[in-house]
């Protein structure tokens, strides 16, 4: 009978779906019910990884800003009135970490909701990007309430867009040459190939590269607007690497750098990744090695074969085991080829 009446009230059409009329009592607290039970169950499976880095928190504080805020606001910003006007109205997160178990943030962010205007997000294979923002999350301080709602800033309701400059979000992650990225899983920019770059850019603004960061800002560029960051970023000096102590790892590394691995088939990396190459492949010098290892992951899974470079790519990482990635890594993390090369790795002809 439940049913049938529901049925009779749908066809009707008596019940007001108005974004100003709110539902009534007990369809409100049905809709919250099966909300909280649904992604409950949904999000069982989920696998936590370790959250406990700042700079991860940091990176989605950024990635909140640009994605998260126009809607949900964040502290010392007040609510804007579009989002206001919307059922149901985007909830402040500050505290969300209290409400919600890390797994169901982590489903919720990822898969976005029903009937909310929560988006899933854009990247839909990027989970890296995803756990940075339920980092920040679990740290979010709580909105300052002794400030006035007069002095709270209102941020617009736009994606990245409200910015005097692209490049002034470029920064907020990638760094600005005189400091580093804000995370090691970002890459830096200054002093990349600009063709590369400007092949990156048109990637993420034609949705042939994942990211849900990356994406959406890219998807307001011109042709004009990618050339002249890829310009900027071209033209300027690159930080100082932040090396660490050579090891056996690094030795390893600077040998599938420079010769390749023969009876695996696999290149030098400089073979193509080298300041004389095509300005079609980036520089992996100067690069951290974390970032360098979760790409080399993203192409193994075929999450960046979506392009011809991308395609090149993935036959080579699949080619790599997860030890000789990691010695990679660790050869760039110790400064790379600006590194000077130890005694016996000169005697051994390298």
């Amino acid at each position: 009978m439940v049913a049938i009446g529901l049925g009779l009230l749908a066809v009707s059409g008596l019940y007001n779906v108005a974004a100003t009329r709110p539902h009534f009592r007990p369809v409100d607290h049905l809709i919250k019910f099966a909300l909280r039970r649904s992604i409950s169950l949904h999000s069982l499976g989920v696998l936590l990884p370790d959250l406990t880095d700042p700079a991860l928190a940091q990176l989605g504080r950024e990635h909140f800003a640009t994605g998260c805020a126009p809607c949900h606001s964040q502290p010392g910003h007040a609510r804007h009135p579009i989002a206001r006007g919307m059922l149901p109205s985007p909830p402040r997160l500050e505290g969300a970490a209290s409400r919600w178990e890390t797994r169901e943030l982590f489903w919720i962010v990822r898969h976005g909701l029903k009937f909310t205007g929560m988006p899933a997000w854009t990247g839909r294979d990027r989970d890296d990007e995803v756990w940075a923002v339920v980092a920040y999350l679990q740290r979010m301080p709580h909105d300052d309430d002794t400030v006035p709602a007069r002095e709270k800033r209102t941020p617009a309701l736009g994606f990245g867009i409200d910015e005097p400059s692209p490049l002034a979000r470029c920064a907020a992650c990638h760094g600005d040459g005189r400091r580093r990225p804000v995370h090691a899983s970002v890459p830096v920019l200054h002093g990349q190939k600009e063709g590369y770059l400007a092949r990156a850019l048109s990637e993420y603004h034609d949705g042939r590269r994942q990211s849900g960061i990356m994406e959406p800002l890219a998807a307001v560029l011109s042709a004009e607007d990618i050339g002249r960051i890829a310009r900027h970023f071209a033209e300027a000096g690159r930080p100082a690497a932040a090396a660490t102590t050579a090891d056996e790892r690094v030795a390893r590394g600077r040998r599938i750098f420079r010769e390749g691995v023969p009876r695996q088939e696999l290149p030098a990396c400089r073979a193509c990744h080298a300041p004389e190459t095509s300005g079609q492949f980036p520089l992996l010098d100067g690069l951290s090695g974390h970032y360098v290892e979760a790409q080399l992951g993203l192409f193994r899974s075929g999450v960046r074969s979506g392009t011809t470079h991308g395609r090149i790519m993935s036959v080579i990482a699949e080619r790599l085991s997860p030890e000789q990635i990691a010695d990679i890594a660790a050869f760039l993390d110790s400064g790379g080829e600006r590194a000077p090369v130890p005694a016996e790795a000169r005697r051994e002809g390298e």
